[in-house]
């Protein structure tokens, strides 16, 4: 790995400022708003795209939230709402391996000393109809708040990043878990991936050519990757880290890796391949809460601002043909006061689904794709 000297500044435009049609990332459409919930994730596959979140809970004897998933065969026309055996159960990640959809959970059931968490497995053939299909116990309520990671799919199973019951009994629950077809899961030994028997799993991941790619935090930004989901090579350590976003353009990956001193900063790595010859970009994006995506030959971040006046908080949009130089655009997205729950990309669009403050999908195209709304 090799790392670039200094801080540099970030070129920004505006989309008057670039010839031409405005470029992917410089214009944005809302074409969903999502009443009384909010969308936590989004996947694309052949057929079209899956947003999974939570809405308020659609009759009496559901408490609270409902895992609720929307389909979508453009990224712009959505439809969905509350899906079966989702009472009191957000689905906060979503995922397919092109034939099949994952979408996962943490739920409950039983009341008082017998209520346990479960995190809750759904499949679907087509994004529209979903069936518990697998769970995996977290332990009692009372011991902490169970949580998991992101789901992954490809041609040799299903990973979870991460499932976290918080519970002291069971402490190596908390590492990465494989399916076959997200029905029965395999836990991973977290000495393989170098944890402590308290140590929590890892972060996020993406498929590159029918490998999983792994990247996590655990003080120390890592990534590891494998062939099965079961047997894992670590292959690059950037040193302590904060959080992190990936992406790729199927062969070429990009990590946003947070690093934090006196201050935090987000620096940019790439691999030709995903696994060796790691080198950072000589630019560094003064943004928090990195979203990265890979979409119309571009990699894409919408990185989150804080503070400041009216014109500089929320949402900031860059984007590099290849991970290296990189532009920000004054968007007109208009999200001030919203943070980014998902960004994913396709050949000619990006979508974004907004948090709760703003609860919405939104959808910037590249120059010439179609607008019109597919039925």
């Amino acid at each position: 790995m090799s790392e670039a000297p200094g801080r540099t500044q970030t070129p920004s435009h505006g989309p008057s400022d670039v010839p031409g049609p405005a470029p992917i990332g410089a214009t944005w459409e809302l074409v969903e708003t999502i009443d009384d919930g909010e969308v936590l994730d989004v996947a694309k596959g052949p057929s079209g795209w899956v947003a999974g979140g939570w809405v308020k809970c659609p009759h009496p004897g559901c408490r609270g939230a409902a895992a609720a998933t929307w389909f979508s065969p453009d990224g712009i026309s959505w439809t969905g709402g509350p899906i079966s055996d989702g009472a009191g159960a957000p689905i906060v990640t979503v995922a397919t391996d092109g034939d099949r959809w994952f979408a996962a959970g943490v739920g409950s059931e039983g009341d008082g000393d017998n209520a346990r968490l479960k995190a809750l497995i759904w499949r679907s053939a087509h994004g529209r109809d979903w069936r518990l299909v697998g769970s995996i116990p977290l332990g009692p309520p009372s011991k902490g708040v169970g949580s998991v990671g992101q789901l992954v799919a490809g041609p040799s199973g299903v990973i979870l990043t991460r499932v976290d019951p918080e519970d002291p009994d069971h402490p190596e629950r908390s590492t990465v878990y494989w399916s076959e077809n997200g029905t029965t899961w395999l836990p991973i030994d977290k000495a393989i991936f170098g944890l402590s028997p308290d140590g929590f799993g890892l972060s996020t991941a993406i498929v590159v050519d029918g490998r999983f790619v792994v990247v996590g935090t655990n003080d120390a930004g890592t990534v590891w990757s494998s062939s099965d989901g079961r047997d894992w090579t670590l292959d690059a350590s950037f040193g302590a880290s904060a959080g992190v976003g990936v992406a790729s353009d199927g062969r070429r990956v990009m990590v946003v890796d947070e690093q934090c001193a006196a201050d935090c900063e987000f620096r940019i790595w790439i691999s030709e391949d995903g696994r060796t010859g790691w080198t950072r970009s000589p630019q560094v994006l003064g943004v928090g809460e990195p979203w990265v995506a890979y979409a119309a030959g571009t990699f894409i971040v919408a990185g989150e601002i804080d503070g400041g006046d009216d014109a500089n908080r929320g949402v900031h949009i860059f984007t590099s043909p290849d991970g290296t130089t990189w532009t920000e655009f004054k968007t007109d997205l208009l999200l001030d006061s919203c943070y980014t729950a998902a960004l994913v990309g396709a050949e000619d669009r990006v979508v974004l689904a907004g948090d709760e403050a703003c609860s919405g999908i939104w959808v910037s195209r590249a120059p010439g794709a179609v607008s019109t709304r597919l039925p």
